[in-house]
């Protein structure tokens, strides 16, 4: 288990900072150096991982073997109340902290509706409501009893072809795509999810199929249909094969990686970076160009690992002393004793 936390952390870790340069990028208004490259597989990583873990310990027994109602009164509670203390909630507060600075720093008008929509109705921070949601609906699945990983494979693609049937058709509720939480997003994510599943239960084939100089075969793949596929508009299979093949690239450089005690540390708090991808990067762009005007690549970089460098110092300072913003419940436990 050690060896798969390790990659694990360190797979979320470059996933992280691909976050970061992408929207310090953005914020500067200048076009993102190498994006195509990374682009399909930056965000996916982190549904990919969830699914791993997810089903990791869903479809093993002793969990596995338990009946519907044993498990949704023991496993399953616990699956939903996680869900709701860990991501929900913790997107619902964060974006209530994001929400009036964002609207200052853009200058945009602040108002009931849109407070709702970015806050409630989860219209702010797609991550985690994609996520959310895509958690609930494999909860529901779990409820079948199913332990063949295929099955929530072939039903996670059903769900997000539909799911992205919907998001090029430009379905939306009150004239947003994002409400409510993302689903859409939501159902596509389940894919990736399922995809990790499928990775957990042949994990071992593929590290003896790509030992050695072999783990280049994913990264060679990437390339060659990176190459192929730019000129071309990409269907919902041709998306998923692309997005897939460089998720498994990176998982297997992350593999490669030796063990480092920042990098777990880091992997374990991604979605304390992720609330903060956008405020950071935002504050410090907006700070630079006003000082300095002009940005150049070197600008680039440097302010993509401050912001990032900066985010970890924050979260390791929530984490230290308002550790309840991540999970309500350590409120509650850490309450003095009357």
């Amino acid at each position: 288990m050690k060896k798969d936390i390790n990659w694990i952390n360190w797979a979320k870790l470059y996933g992280m900072i691909l976050v970061y340069i992408y929207h310090t990028s953005f914020y500067l208004n200048i076009p993102s150096t190498g994006y195509a490259l990374y682009e399909p597989f930056f965000v996916n990583i982190f549904f990919f991982v969830s699914g791993y873990l997810l089903f990791s310990r869903q479809l093993s027994a002793p969990v596995a073997e338990k009946p519907a109602r044993a498990w949704a009164e023991g496993e399953g509670r616990t699956m939903l109340t996680n869900i709701i203390c860990r991501i929900a909630i913790p997107t619902v507060i964060f974006s209530m902290i994001n929400y009036f600075p964002k609207k200052i720093l853009r200058g945009q008008e602040i108002d009931a509706w849109t407070f709702l929509h970015d806050t409630l109705l989860g219209g702010s921070l797609w991550f985690t409501c994609a996520l959310t949601v895509a958690e609930l609906l494999f909860l529901l699945l779990l409820l079948s009893r199913v332990r063949d990983a295929l099955f929530y494979f072939a039903a996670a693609m059903f769900i997000a072809f539909a799911g992205y049937s919907m998001e090029q058709g430009g379905v939306t509720i009150n004239g947003s795509q994002a409400i409510p939480w993302c689903y859409q997003k939501g159902m596509i994510a389940m894919l990736y999810m399922a995809s990790g599943a499928l990775f957990w239960k042949i994990e071992h084939h593929a590290d003896r199929m790509f030992r050695g100089m072999r783990w280049l075969l994913p990264l060679s793949l990437y390339l060659l249909l990176l190459y192929i596929l730019s000129a071309y508009s990409k269907g919902f299979c041709e998306s998923f094969i692309i997005n897939i093949s460089g998720v498994l690239t990176l998982v297997y450089i992350s593999k490669r990686t030796r063990p480092l005690k920042l990098a777990d540390w880091i992997g374990r708090n991604t979605i304390g970076l992720y609330f903060l991808s956008g405020a950071v990067p935002n504050v410090l762009a907006m700070a630079y160009t006003r000082m300095f005007g002009t940005v150049d690549t070197w600008a680039w970089l440097l302010l993509s690992v401050f912001s990032f460098a900066l985010a970890v110092c924050i979260v390791w300072g929530m984490k230290k002393y308002m550790p309840f913003l991540f999970d309500i419940r350590t409120r509650r436990n850490s309450a003095p004793s009357p």
